[in-house]
């Protein structure tokens, strides 16, 4: 599952500055020089990739990918 998520957002963005790393829009399209539609735009994709319905929700599941993956329950790609 791990691998499945992490995969669905980079082939979504590419290497994200992930939603679910507390990042707001306003904040990454002043920081990547990017419209703030363009961001939002981005973010509903990742949204509907992973079959969630909000930011905290993409939050969470980071924070259990990388919980796991610390934990040494799936090997590193």
């Amino acid at each position: 599952m791990v691998r499945e998520v992490i995969g669905a957002l980079r082939a979504t963005v590419g290497e994200p500055p992930l939603p679910g790393a507390g990042h707001i829009p306003e904040l990454i399209a002043a920081r990547d020089h990017l419209g703030l539609t363009t961001v939002k735009t981005h973010v509903s994709a990742i949204l509907a990739t992973l079959d969630l319905n909000n930011r905290v929700q993409v939050a969470l599941l980071v924070q259990e990918a990388v919980l796991v993956q610390e934990a040494g329950l799936v090997p590193p790609e």
